[in-house]
C-alpha cells in the first residue's frame, strides 16, 4: 500500500532497521510522517569499538558458544544472513535523515546481555 504524504503521526521500528537500505527506507518515512511526527525505534545498536571486542577470538569463539543458549534460549541463534547492528555512523546518519533534535536510549542490557524475559 502506498501513503499519502504526511499520513502518519508515528512510525514504530522494531528492530527492522538493521535488515534494510537504511536511507531509501527513512526517506520514505520522512515522505509519509506529519511535521512535528515521530519516529520510535528498538534496534541492535553497538559502538564499532564494541563490535570489535565482540568480534575478538576469544569472544566470537569459546564465550560466544557458552552464550548462546543463555541469550537465544537455544543452541543456534537467530540471526539471518542480512543482520548487522547499527552502529555510530549509521545512527548519525538516521539522526539526520530524520532531522532528528535527540536521541532516547532505553533497554541497553534487555535482550542483548541478558535475556529480556
Amino acid at each position: 500500500m502506498i501513503y499519502d504524504e504526511n499520513f502518519f503521526d508515528l512510525v514504530y521500528f522494531n528492530e527492522i532497521l538493521h535488515h534494510v537500505d537504511i536511507p531509501r527506507t527513512l526517506a520514505e518515512v520522512r515522505r509519509v510522517l506529519r511535521p512535528g511526527g515521530s519516529v520510535v525505534a528498538n534496534e541492535l545498536y553497538t559502538h564499532s569499538f564494541s563490535q570489535k571486542i565482540r568480534e575478538s577470538r576469544f569472544i566470537a569463539g569459546p564465550l560466544y558458544r557458552r552464550m548462546v543458549p543463555f541469550i537465544y534460549g537455544t543452541t543456534t541463534p537467530y540471526i539471518t544472513e542480512d543482520e548487522r547492528k547499527i552502529n555510530e555512523r549509521e545512527l548519525a546518519m538516521i539522526g539526520a535523515i530524520l532531522q532528528a533534535p535527540r536521541y532516547e536510549y532505553f533497554l541497553l542490557l534487555g535482550g542483548r546481555l541478558v535475556p529480556p524475559y
